[in-house]
């Protein structure tokens, strides 16, 4: 769809970017906009429960809008100004999102995951200067409520503690219920494309993640693009099950839906970890009219398992966040005549830079094409990131990204040397940190992550391949493949993979069925493991470090099969915040000459010992 065609059947448009025009000058802005056009219309549809007969809450883009700016009006007179950060923690539902976007129009909302320990949370509260947290209630089962109280007590630069929703009577504030006398007129300076609306945490899977600035040319750039890319139309009723946090919840599924003037409907404060959720899913679609869904791969696969047939009323489903298994798209096309549209994007991208737009066969597996306003190349760069040149079609290198809703930057600018390639000419570009190539259609395929690399004997093993060739076997249902440490070529590769129902792991069968596929026969795994799930991120990503922990646990098991231990030695694989790994030992005596040999073996393994006399 042309861009001038799209952007009339959404009403008046600003000049914001370079690609084209977008409906609004902020995330706020788009609200009042679709409240003016919208007024009577359901913005939102509030699913407390996932029961089938459940009655939801609801609210009209009119009361959205007016909910949104009393609350922003309370917090002027609270003491807050233009630009503060407000620490987000709640749960998905209309207080919530409410509270989102009311932290969007006067300052900056940090959302982040509830699930982190309390002192990743406090550090990043404390490094982006937050003044506030907004949380649920004290009743809500997600804990927020608590961790916010905790917060509060311990960082005398938190002035005020907002509870979303509920009165808790103990000094917190219900920012909803105390905000209805204030005016409906907004008191303060209206933000605009240039202002910092969220400070997003990455979706790091070791360490303190590093916290990316979006403006609000950001935001509306990557909702806009996905929205170009698929439908415009106003009349579809959205989902969401995805959390705020991320922005596949807090952009792509929930800006974009609400900036169109679509219907949101929240699928439960815990989304898919509500039990009921996933068996309910296909009902709850039919009785709301759900027309897309934009969620996880693992996601797609569970509900597929529940769905008994009948049809449904989603027209679009999109996915994001791991490679899509080319079996899972070939079910859906099976089931319901369309297939899931896959999308490549990242939280420093605001959303979906490449993806396989909504009229063209989806292939699944590859990000899809270039989307709307973003430029992607695949480039060579040096051992210190600088540019060197652009790859060729099918030439693998590191994907480079530009365009208006590239991000501003980390919080802390000294990251930002190592994200941000120089010598690139109209960028700024961003090095998204993978390596992929580009086919002669235009379509990117993600080929890994360098740092996810099997390092064999020096040679290079990407673990995609082996991951998409056991995705393609009938029997396994989720794959991945890391390095296991080697004391003769320094890392094997091995696979750890979930099987079927009623299915049972073969593994020299599944090790011949990857030699037969992989495009090299150095890549295929020594050994497979079977697990009951994957282990994986807030956001279903593949949590590879604890696989990397388990691969090693299994070869330094081996190791210590050659030695003649004692007993009573006893040992564990430690992992820290960064993902390095330690063998820490445990006996009752101390023996030199036996941590001697222990630490030969395992220093072969090119793994850190350390001893402990306590059991």
């Amino acid at each position: 769809m042309a861009l001038d065609s799209a952007s009339r059947q959404i009403g008046t448009t600003f000049a914001g970017t370079d690609g084209g025009d977008l409906p609004a000058v902020s995330v706020y802005d788009a609200i009042r906009r679709r409240a003016i056009q919208f007024r009577e219309k359901t913005a939102v549809i509030d699913l407390e429960s996932a029961s089938l007969h459940a009655e939801p809450k609801s609210a009209t883009y009119g009361e959205l809008h007016q909910s949104i700016v009393r609350a922003a009006n309370l917090l002027l007179d609270l003491g807050l100004r233009e630009g503060d950060r407000i620490l987000y923690l709640a749960p998905n539902g209309l207080a919530g999102l409410t509270g989102f976007w009311t932290a969007q129009l006067i300052g900056v909302v940090v959302p982040v995951n509830p699930f982190l320990d309390l002192g990743a949370i406090d550090q990043i509260a404390r490094t982006t200067g937050a003044k506030a947290v907004m949380s649920a209630g004290p009743s809500s089962a997600c804990g927020s409520y608590s961790l916010g109280r905790a917060l509060v007590s311990g960082n005398p630069e938190l002035v005020a503690h907002l509870v979303l929703g509920e009165d808790a009577g103990d000094g917190t504030i219900d920012l909803l219920a105390a905000s209805q006398s204030m005016p409906n007129v907004f008191r303060g300076r209206e933000p605009n494309l240039d202002d910092i609306a969220a400070f997003f945490p990455t979706g790091g899977t070791t360490g303190a993640p590093k916290v990316a600035r979006l403006s609000n040319r950001n935001l509306l750039v990557g909702a806009y693009s996905s929205a170009v890319a698929s439908s415009l139309d106003a009349e579809h009723v959205v989902p969401l099950g995805l959390p705020m946090f991320h922005v596949g919840g807090g952009v792509i599924a929930s800006t974009r839906t609400i900036m169109l003037g679509q219907t949101l409907a929240i699928l439960t404060p815990a989304g898919f970890r509500t039990p009921e959720l996933t068996a309910n899913f296909w009902g709850l679609a039919q009785r709301f009219g759900f027309t897309q869904f934009i969620s996880v791969p693992t996601v797609f696969s569970d509900l597929l398992a529940t769905y008994s047939g009948g049809g449904t009323t989603i027209r679009h489903f999109t996915a994001g966040a791991s490679k899509l298994p080319a079996s899972l798209c070939r079910n859906y096309e099976k089931q319901f005549g369309r297939g899931i549209h896959e999308g490549y994007g990242m939280t420093e991208t605001a959303g979906f830079c490449c993806v396989n737009q909504s009229d063209a066969p989806p292939r699944p597996g590859s990000g899809g094409t270039v989307a709307p306003f973003y430029r992607v190349k695949v480039v060579e760069l040096d051992a210190q990131g600088r540019f060197i040149r652009e790859c060729g079609t099918d030439e693998t290198g590191n994907i480079a990204v530009a365009g208006p809703a590239v991000f501003q930057g980390y919080i802390d600018p000294a990251q930002d040397a190592e994200k941000f390639i120089t010598g690139m000419d109209d960028g700024p570009w961003i090095d998204a940190g993978d390596l992929g190539r580009f086919d002669a259609d235009g379509y990117l395929w993600i080929t890994g992550r360098e740092k996810d690399l099997i390092i064999r004997g020096g040679h290079n093993i990407d673990p995609a391949p082996i991951e998409e060739a056991l995705l393609d076997h009938p029997d396994i249902v989720d794959a991945a493949a890391v390095g296991m440490p080697d004391a003769r070529v320094g890392e094997l590769p091995v696979a750890f993979v979930q099987i079927a129902e009623g299915a049972s792991l073969d593994e020299a069968a599944l090790r011949a069925y990857c030699l037969e596929r992989l495009p090299e026969r150095a890549g295929t795994p020594v050994r497979v493991f079977a697990l009951e799930a994957l282990p994986r991120t807030a956001m279903r990503k593949i949590f590879k470090p604890e696989l990397r922990r388990l691969a090693a646990a299994a070869a330094v098991e081996t190791k210590l099969g050659e030695l003649s231990l004692p007993d009573d030695v006893e040992w564990l694989l430690i992992s820290d915040s960064r993902g390095c790994l330690t063998v820490e030992f445990r006996c009752s005596f101390a023996d030199p000459l036996l941590h001697g040999q222990i630490e030969d073996h395992i220093g072969a393994l090119n793994l850190p010992v350390t001893f402990s006399e306590t059991l």
